[in-house]
Protein backbone atom coordinates (compact mmCIF):
# COMPACT_ATOMS: atom_id res chain seq x y z
CA UNK A 1 0.00 0.00 0.00
CA UNK A 2 0.95 3.16 -1.44
CA UNK A 3 0.45 6.51 0.27
CA UNK A 4 -1.47 8.66 -2.39
CA UNK A 5 0.72 11.58 -0.75
CA UNK A 6 4.08 10.25 -1.76
CA UNK A 7 5.53 12.09 -5.16
CA UNK A 8 5.12 9.87 -8.12
CA UNK A 9 8.45 9.81 -8.60
CA UNK A 10 8.79 7.74 -5.09
CA UNK A 11 5.41 5.61 -6.09
CA UNK A 12 7.30 4.72 -9.54
CA UNK A 13 10.50 3.62 -8.02
CA UNK A 14 8.51 1.46 -5.15
CA UNK A 15 6.73 0.13 -8.06
CA UNK A 16 9.42 -0.51 -10.33
CA UNK A 17 11.17 -2.41 -7.49
CA UNK A 18 8.20 -5.04 -6.02
CA UNK A 19 7.09 -5.97 -10.26
CA UNK A 20 9.41 -8.31 -10.35
CA UNK A 21 10.89 -8.87 -6.70
CA UNK A 22 9.63 -12.41 -6.70
CA UNK A 23 11.57 -13.05 -9.53
CA UNK A 24 15.09 -10.80 -9.18
CA UNK A 25 15.35 -11.55 -5.02
CA UNK A 26 13.08 -14.49 -3.46
CA UNK A 27 14.21 -14.03 -0.03
CA UNK A 28 13.27 -10.24 0.12
CA UNK A 29 9.72 -11.00 -1.56
CA UNK A 30 9.13 -14.06 1.28
CA UNK A 31 10.17 -10.75 3.51
CA UNK A 32 7.83 -8.25 2.19
CA UNK A 33 5.19 -10.62 1.41
CA UNK A 34 5.30 -12.54 4.77
CA UNK A 35 5.42 -15.89 2.93
CA UNK A 36 5.18 -17.04 -0.39
CA UNK A 37 3.84 -15.22 -3.12
CA UNK A 38 3.59 -14.76 -7.09
CA UNK A 39 4.40 -11.12 -7.05
CA UNK A 40 2.71 -7.81 -6.21
CA UNK A 41 -0.14 -6.39 -8.58
CA UNK A 42 -0.97 -2.64 -7.86
CA UNK A 43 -4.66 -1.70 -7.08
CA UNK A 44 -6.78 1.24 -6.48
CA UNK A 45 -8.32 2.69 -3.23
CA UNK A 46 -11.51 0.86 -4.47
CA UNK A 47 -10.10 -2.60 -3.55
CA UNK A 48 -10.44 -1.54 -0.12
CA UNK A 49 -14.13 0.28 -0.08
CA UNK A 50 -15.90 -3.67 1.38
CA UNK A 51 -12.88 -3.85 3.75
CA UNK A 52 -14.06 0.32 5.21
CA UNK A 53 -17.60 -0.56 5.00
CA UNK A 54 -17.44 -3.34 7.22
CA UNK A 55 -14.69 -1.76 10.02
CA UNK A 56 -16.95 1.61 9.98
CA UNK A 57 -19.91 -0.57 10.60
CA UNK A 58 -17.94 -2.52 13.54
CA UNK A 59 -17.57 0.73 15.03
CA UNK A 60 -21.21 1.98 15.47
Amino acid sequence: VLRSALPQDVQDKIYELTANLHVTDPDCAYGVAAGETAGFTPIGHDAYETIIAVRRSQMN
